[in-house]
């Protein structure tokens, strides 16, 4: 069924991510009948599927996942992966290694998973003679997940501290306290 998304273009966003399809639905506890919602529809609605007149009060929307085999992956790939599926507790790390740089060389479960079920993935640096150091890209406004995985991916040691801001998006990058364009020594605790 075609669709307009922006029937009110004075509040289109420059990014949109659509999360229509199947869903795993319930009414009033997780414990309760699992049913079957198609999203976009509200479930009083014949195109959702379920079609009922009645009302609750709590309802819950699941979709779960289904995780490859990832090893030998590129983190671009795995990176895209994660944030197509909306997937909430990723952990990664990032070794030195002989492998090949920027691949998966360990994953902690594939198969079917809960968006929010731990997923852990190491990542190979490549050898250690062969890391460079890098030039700091803009980390202002990212998702503090992909910020965190740029600066694991290129060994740049980090702390964080968390703060409010009013123009910035809750869980993303406020600042840095260095420039960007500073190179950055691999491994380095001066750059801290």
């Amino acid at each position: 069924m075609a669709r307009d998304y922006f029937s009110f273009m004075q509040f289109k966003r420059d990014k949109i991510q659509l999360l229509n399809g199947k869903w795993d639905f319930y009414f009033d506890s997780l414990d309760s009948e699992k049913l079957k919602i198609n999203v976009p529809f509200v479930y009083q609605s014949k195109l959702s599927g379920i079609n009922t007149d009645s009302i609750h009060d709590v309802i819950y929307y699941r979709k779960e996942v289904v995780i490859p085999d990832m090893e030998t992956w590129d983190a671009d790939r795995v990176l895209k992966f994660i944030n197509t599926n909306f997937l909430s507790n990723v952990n990664v790390e990032f070794v030195i290694s002989d492998k090949n740089k920027d691949t998966v060389i360990e994953q902690s479960t594939s198969g079917t998973i809960k968006r929010s079920d731990e997923l852990k993935l190491t990542f190979s640096l490549g050898e250690e003679e062969s890391l460079e150091e890098v030039k700091l890209i803009d980390l202002t406004n990212k998702k503090v997940f992909d910020a965190e995985f740029y600066l694991k991916r290129n060994a740049i040691k980090y702390d964080i501290e968390r703060d409010f801001s009013n123009k910035i998006t809750r869980n993303n990058v406020i600042s840095t306290n260095k420039k960007i364009g500073t190179k950055i020594k691999p491994n380095s605790d001066d750059d801290k």
